[in-house]
């Protein structure tokens, strides 16, 4: 079966919400990474001393028949179409290994 990778870019210790709303969706599991936000709007400041804008990147392997309903449910769980509050996107994949059906 066809499969789509599913990529979160979210504010550290939000990878916990973002598998928990897959997982009830249907995904299988993730991968879980740390990053670094160097966007122009990712500097911050508490009490005059920037904070470091920690982010977690969350890949999801899915067919593609469930991969609507994981992005949903991450969506609602984490409202990523607020601003501010993550990224989503989904790429095709073209060939996958290691993965069984």
């Amino acid at each position: 079966m066809k499969k789509e990778l599913i990529v979160v870019i979210v504010d550290k210790h939000k990878d916990a919400d973002v598998m928990r709303a897959a997982t009830a969706a249907g995904a299988t599991g993730g991968t879980i990474m740390h990053g670094r936000g160097t966007g122009i709007y990712e500097s911050k400041k508490f009490f005059g001393i920037e904070i470091e804008p920690e982010k977690e990147i969350v890949l999801i392997i899915a067919n593609v028949d469930i991969v609507p309903n994981i992005c949903e449910a991450i969506n609602r769980e984490l409202k990523l179409e607020d601003p501010n509050r993550g990224i989503l996107f989904t790429l095709d994949l073209n060939k996958v290994i290691g993965i069984r059906d």
